[in-house]
């Protein structure tokens, strides 16, 4: 399981250099300063390089664990290098995670203030995003397009060791449309189960949620 963990901290730590990225462009005025919008656009990138690496591992059928693993330190080295080099050096990005630490504190304490109407919406979305992420981690995928495309196809990837097309009697491996199964064929290459399957759908529901939030927020009139 450690073994297992560890390949699947370069993924995770590719999301947060760009997230780095995000913020660095925010505080230089390049682009509003909301987190939301960070959020967003880091999940946007993320999902795009995703897209690049599987796209590029699969003409030479090299979409294995060890290559995939190797692209995404590459992939890590490389953004560390662009991150140093933007924030001036280590103590610059250390200020930078403690300015998101306080953030979150601040962001609580607020809330505390809130009308109780407020507050009792934050807790219903809180408890019931908290709710459904257990359920996602901790029970396999049993929807039926999970289990008749959406799997299936992720598995014959990882077979053939690339994304080309394969002789199938169920059209639909072919023609849905594949980011969401890019995300799971890295996560089972890595894992070696399903396990986090579902939680691509999860995080969706997440970037969801902040999207909404900030599209209300820009929508609601001046005043």
């Amino acid at each position: 399981m450690i073994i297992h963990t560890l390949a699947l901290l370069p993924m995770a730590l590719a999301w947060l250099m760009v997230y780095g990225l995000a913020r660095w462009l925010a505080m230089n005025r390049q682009i509003d300063d909301d987190r939301r919008l960070s959020f967003i656009l880091t999940c946007v990138s993320w999902g795009a390089i995703i897209s690049g690496i599987t796209e590029l591992l699969s003409p030479g059928r090299q979409l294995t664990a060890p290559v995939a693993l190797l692209t995404w330190v590459g992939l890590d080295v490389a953004l560390g290098c662009v991150w140093l080099r933007l924030a001036g050096g280590g103590k610059p990005v250390i200020d930078s995670i403690r300015g998101e630490l306080r953030h979150v504190r601040s962001l609580i304490r607020a809330s505390v203030a809130w009308p109780a109407p407020h507050r009792l919406m934050l807790a219903v979305i809180v408890l019931f995003s908290v709710l459904l992420g257990a359920i996602a981690l901790l029970t396999p995928s049993t929807n039926w397009d999970s289990l008749t495309y959406h799997l299936p196809r992720v598995m014959h990837w990882i077979q053939n060791r690339s994304v080309e097309h394969y002789p199938t009697g169920c059209i639909s491996q072919l023609q849905m449309g594949p980011w969401a199964a890019f995300v799971q064929t890295h996560l089972m290459l890595f894992w070696g189960t399903d396990r986090f399957a579902n939680l691509v759908q999860w995080f969706a529901m997440i970037g969801c949620i902040s999207a909404a939030t900030l599209i209300a927020q820009y929508l609601r009139p001046a005043g």
